[in-house]
């Protein structure tokens, strides 16, 4: 599994516009696909921490409550994310990640 200790806002800037796969907790089975679609510097992170935040998409049809979802990419592998549903749209649900 991915140490989220090490990542940066560098680890996810390639990745923008890639699919991550989640296993919804909710026991339903099955799995969905989120797309990475921004990746935001912010200022003001822990000591010797640069802050940044994560944006995915993922389908209407299902809603991801706020908690740790555990993703997997094909180039980072597993990694869990506590995300957070931030908006929607026409199409998508709209979650964020924050690092700090």
């Amino acid at each position: 599994m991915l140490d989220l200790s090490e990542v940066t806002a560098d680890t996810f800037a390639p990745l923008a516009g890639s699919p991550f796969a989640v296993q919804p907790g909710d026991g339903a089975g099955g799995s969905l696909s989120l797309a990475l679609v921004e990746v935001e510097r912010h200022a003001g992170g822990a000591p010797g921490r640069e802050g940044f935040s994560l944006t995915f998409e993922g389908p209407r049809a299902t809603l991801l409550g706020q908690g740790v979802q555990r993703l997997a990419h094909d180039r980072l592998g597993e990694l869990e994310l506590f995300l957070v549903p931030v908006g929607v749209t026409e199409t998508a649900f709209r979650y964020e990640a924050v690092f700090g």
